[in-house]
């Protein structure tokens, strides 16, 4: 009788062993997958970023994810799908941020993987700064008023005293500007 009750060493079964059990709601195999990856995921996330607290965020989305989608998930290489899902966050989080920061349509925009081993956010950033930087001062106001103020051509036009045509020429060229410039960074 006591052998039924004899305590589960988690720590001694495989990830698909530790997932199956996870999928009938048993919290401590989830615990056991939590606390084996955490801090692998965390460090991996943290070089990526540069940043705790967004690193931290990431990889509790990640288990929080995992849990919601326990019953449905299959997964053969555990600590390949965590990588992955790392990754795949890293580049949501890329793309949210140089859409905030810049106010550029990036959704027809596919960034790579690479970039995330390459280039941090602030790199990226600081290169459109840089771009935009080029442009001549009224092109730099129209284009900060369209993506940043997010004020349409003809209400840009009538503060600056300028066509639409006009507008719609500084635009282009700064977006154009952007295109080049960030040209390596972007696929």
């Amino acid at each position: 009788m006591a052998s039924i009750f004899k305590k589960i060493r988690y720590k001694q079964l495989t990830d698909c062993e530790l997932l199956r059990l996870t999928a009938d709601d048993n919290h401590a195999a989830f615990k056991t997958i939590y606390n084996k990856y955490w801090q692998k995921l965390l460090t991996l996330a943290i070089y990526k970023t540069n940043d705790r607290e967004d690193a931290e965020e990431i990889i509790q989305d990640i288990f929080i994810s995992i849990w919601n989608r326990r019953s449905e998930l299959e997964v053969k290489n555990l600590e390949a799908y965590l990588i992955t899902a790392v990754k795949m966050k890293l580049i949501d989080r890329l793309r949210q941020k140089v859409k905030e920061r810049t106010k550029i349509d990036i959704e027809s925009i596919s960034i790579s993987t690479e970039i995330i081993d390459y280039l941090t956010v602030e790199d990226f950033t600081t290169q459109v700064e840089l771009s935009l930087q080029k442009l001549p001062s009224k092109t730099q106001e129209i284009y900060e008023l369209s993506r940043n103020q997010t004020k349409s051509q003809k209400e840009i036009a009538q503060s600056m005293n300028l066509t639409p045509k006009a507008v719609e020429y500084h635009i282009t060229k700064a977006l154009k500007q952007l295109k080049l410039d960030l040209e390596g960074y972007l696929k």
